[in-house]
């Protein structure tokens, strides 16, 4: 009876998981790798869970040591997705470029998978595994060891931005990350030694909370160029000149296409739209290398981004590594086309300002800087 409970529950886990990745799949959403990626790792747990329950003592050792080598492995794996999760979350994505570090955040993976294939071979195993029982064909120490790793770096990464980042809002997620993590690490460690379905249980459920959560989120998402919309900016920049602490040393740059009319009536406006894809491209790429960056794209030809800068010399220097991208993704993109854009810009440490306000002293400097090209064109020619 007992058997068949369990069945009937892993049974429904795996069904709500292969649901929302079909349901990802449908929409080809490619925005949320880690989190599409966490989905994968849950269905191989929940299916080799269920699996168990039909496997006959008398089936073949091979069978089984195949099952459990992928199950350790995808087992230690949760653990480093949601270790690159929060990476991304405190803005330390870029660690995760650094070849050395990635290497060294792969071992435990790469340890597993080793010990996973000396399973035939007890009397190697059992010496390996140093912090428990010696018990022949199981190393429940390398896991937990590599499972603690993971949340080690998690916490200290989320640790060291809640206590070092003066941004209220940065804080929050940083504090999120700190709570929850020894909260998951809690569960899958007690499963681990339990072997019961604890851990993916909460996990799935985490897993549609999230799902959900991002179709909520798409009310705040353009659906041509999957940038924030208007909406969510003017949230993101009340939040931000709500504080005086937030809106020191961040500046307000707005962003127009050059001609963007003359792209549509001479190319069409599937060009066009290929136009705005490749302008929020270089911007996505401009601000992975910016402290703190927040872009939107609040109009047809129209985006925004709310930077954090020392100084203006460096968001000269942004806006200038900007338009060398814009130029290089244009050729790829757009052959017969060059992407041009001007920029307006203010500082949004400014005492009394609004949203309104701040948008207004942009747009002028914008179409300031918009009038001299022209000039320069008109005088060129």
């Amino acid at each position: 009876m007992w058997i068949l409970y369990k069945s009937e529950l892993f049974l429904l886990i795996v069904c709500i998981l292969i649901i929302i990745l079909r349901s990802i799949c449908r929409v080809k959403d490619v925005s949320n790798k880690m989190f599409i990626r966490g989905v994968y790792f849950a269905l191989i747990i929940a299916s080799i869970n269920l699996l168990e329950n039909f496997l006959p003592y008398d089936t073949p050792d091979i069978v089984h040591y195949v099952i459990y080598i992928i199950y350790y492995v995808v087992w230690v794996a949760i653990p480093f997705n949601w270790f690159l999760t929060v990476l991304d979350k405190v803005y330390y994505k870029s660690f995760f470029r650094d070849r050395n570090f990635r290497k060294f955040a792969s071992v435990p993976i790469g340890v597993i998978f080793v010990l996973g294939l000396l399973t035939p071979f007890y009397g190697t195993l059992f010496k390996l595994n140093l912090f428990s029982d010696p018990i022949p064909g199981t190393f429940s120490a390398a896991i937990t060891v590599s499972i603690c790793f993971y949340v080690g770096l998690t916490m200290a990464f989320s640790l060291y931005r809640f206590f070092f980042n003066s941004k209220t809002e940065d804080r929050k997620i940083a504090g999120y990350m700190l709570l929850s993590s020894p909260i998951i690490t809690a569960l899958q460690l007690h499963s681990t030694f339990n072997r019961n379905g604890y851990f993916i249980i909460a996990l799935t459920i985490s897993i549609s909370i999230l799902y959900i959560n991002m179709h909520e989120d798409k009310v705040f998402l353009d659906p041509l160029t999957g940038l924030n919309n208007r909406n969510r900016f003017r949230k993101y920049i009340n939040s931000i000149l709500s504080s005086s602490s937030n809106k020191v040393n961040m500046y307000l740059t707005y962003v127009d296409i050059d001609e963007f009319k003359k792209i549509n009536d001479n190319y069409g406006h599937l060009t066009g739209d290929l136009a705005l894809r490749t302008v929020s491209e270089a911007l996505l790429d401009v601000c992975n290398v910016v402290h703190q960056c927040f872009i939107a794209r609040i109009g047809g030809d129209e985006f925004v981004i709310i930077s954090s800068h020392q100084n203006e010399d460096s968001l000269n220097s942004m806006l200038s590594h900007l338009d060398e991208l814009l130029k290089i993704k244009s050729q790829k993109n757009l052959s017969k086309i060059t992407v041009g854009f001007s920029v307006g810009t203010t500082s949004l440490n400014i005492p009394h300002l609004t949203a309104t306000e701040a948008i207004k002293l942009a747009d002028r400097n914008m179409y300031i800087d918009k009038t001299a090209k022209k000039a320069e064109l008109n005088k060129e020619a």
